[in-house]
């Protein structure tokens, strides 16, 4: 190849993977917790991506993301900056320090409303400055011992209301906060110990009242218990009166109950007999009146069959007489059909033995005149196509003769013999001449034949046996 082509074509894929390689770094993705915003150059366009999947970028785009998922504002004594603790104070005017745990989530909906306020470099200081000057808000609505006494819920609940409306309504923020958790509340430390002691005396006096009110409990137990007793006492005098009452009144429905069922026994038992007597009376006379009528049947079956085996007698007597008329026709049928089967027999074997002969003796006149005239009219016809062909040779064929000293017949007897010698010898004809292997001497010739020999055996093909009947001479 040229250096033109091999440098065009480094060039060419230098600049192919220049393209992947910007067209790779010009995709990005977008994670399911986040929601992002593009920026491009051209024509300063800003493009919101809320869901997740592929951007393309493209040449100096630039994207900037917040994540979606819940964070958290923590507010710790070892934290610094503004993540550090609250200083606030309540509605007294003590001084509080608050630790806290608030969680938020940015809605992705409103990214690019939120995104102008906060920015993408660390916005969270936004929310932390927000957060803790409605967190000194509210704490300054309530009483320290709303802190102290365990009223957090309500103040937490109200922290959390308190920053969703400020921060959505008036900082256009729009973030949903999830939950406000106080980790830490710390007051002033004299009055958290004169309220300590204030809640040690209300606590001894709520003890000393509980315990008056629990001895009033016990006693009024135990009169309770003691009336539940006499009352259960009762109901048990009550229950075993009732079950001596109720077993009195079983005993006398179970003599009542026995009474009525043995008269109901017995009379069933007399019933029982009365139909068991009348059953066996009728019973008796059922067979009675079977008996009678099995006997006058077998009478008339003996009659029946004493009657039929007459009759079948007689006419076994009448078959046997006519079947021995029968028998004596047919013998004598027979005896007629063989004797004529025999006559006719021997005239069909001497009319076969006549026929046989006559065919026998026209099968060997036929097969002999066919020889011999099947052999002439070979010889002649291959004695002219011999004499044919050595005429289409004349200058060989003079030449031969004159060389041979031969007359025109001499000489086609000579070539016949050799052409029928090699034709037989190479199996092409249909009929077969075996002449004798003579030696050959040409100047032996003069005016004498040529010595053939006359034994010929002659095979026929199908189609020569069909045309036999019309070469036979006609005075055979």
């Amino acid at each position: 190849m040229k250096p033109a082509t091999i440098a065009a074509l480094v060039t060419l894929g230098v600049a192919a993977i220049v393209l992947i390689a910007v067209i790779v770094s010009s995709i990005t993705r977008v994670n399911d917790d986040e929601a992002c915003q593009i920026f491009y150059q051209d024509g300063n366009r800003i493009i919101t991506k809320e869901t997740s999947g592929i951007v393309f970028l493209g040449p100096g785009a630039q994207k900037f993301c917040l994540s979606r998922a819940t964070q958290h504002l923590i507010f710790e004594e070892e934290q610094t900056g503004l993540q550090s603790t609250i200083e606030a104070r309540s509605v007294e005017g003590l001084t509080l320090t608050l630790e806290l745990d608030i969680e938020f989530r940015y809605i992705p909906e409103r990214i690019a409303e939120t995104v102008l306020r906060v920015g993408y470099d660390r916005p969270e200081d936004r929310l932390l400055r927000t957060a803790r000057a409605e967190v000194r808000n509210v704490a300054s609505q309530f009483g320290v011992t709303e802190f102290l006494t365990g009223s957090r819920a309500s103040i937490a609940l109200a922290i959390q209301q308190r920053l969703q409306t400020v921060l959505r309504e008036q900082d256009g923020v729009f973030v949903s906060i999830i939950q406000v958790n106080l980790l830490h509340i710390q007051v002033y430390t004299p009055f958290e110990q004169k309220f300590q002691e204030v809640e040690d005396r209300r606590l001894a006096q709520i003890v000393a009242s509980e315990n008056v009110t629990l001895i009033e409990i016990e006693e009024n137990r135990e009169l309770e218990t003691a009336s539940i007793a006499a009352e259960a006492n009762r109901n048990k005098l009550l229950r075993e009166a009732m079950s001596r009452t109720v077993t009195a009144e079983l005993e006398q429905q179970r003599l009542m109950t026995e009474a009525r069922t043995a008269a109901q026994q017995a009379q069933i038992q007399a019933e029982s007999d009365r139909i068991g007597r009348l059953i066996r009376a009728r019973t008796q006379l059922d067979e009675t009146i079977a008996r009678r009528e099995f006997l006058v049947q077998q009478v008339h079956r003996e009659a029946s069959a004493n009657q039929t085996l007459s009759e079948t007698e007689r006419q076994n007597v009448v078959v046997r007489a006519e079947g021995e008329v029968r028998r004596a026709l047919a013998n004598r049928t027979r005896d007629v059909q063989l004797a004529l089967t025999n006559q006719t027999r021997a005239v069909e074997a001497l009319v076969s033995s006549a026929i046989n002969s006559t065919l026998q003796v026209f099968r060997t006149q036929l097969q002999s005149n066919f020889t011999a005239a099947a052999t002439e009219l070979r010889g002649r016809g291959r004695a002219a196509d011999i004499r044919a062909d050595t005429r289409a040779h004349a200058a060989e064929y003079i030449a031969l003769q004159r060389s041979l000293n031969l007359t025109d017949r001499e000489l086609a007897s000579v070539l016949l013999y050799r052409g029928l010698q090699r034709r037989t010898d190479s199996g092409n004809l249909s009929v077969l001449f075996n002449y004798a292997k003579q030696p050959f001497n040409f100047l032996e010739l003069g005016d004498r034949p040529v010595p053939v020999s006359t034994a010929t055996t002659a095979s026929t093909t199908p189609a020569q046996q069909q045309q036999q009947p019309q070469q036979q001479p006609a005075g055979n």
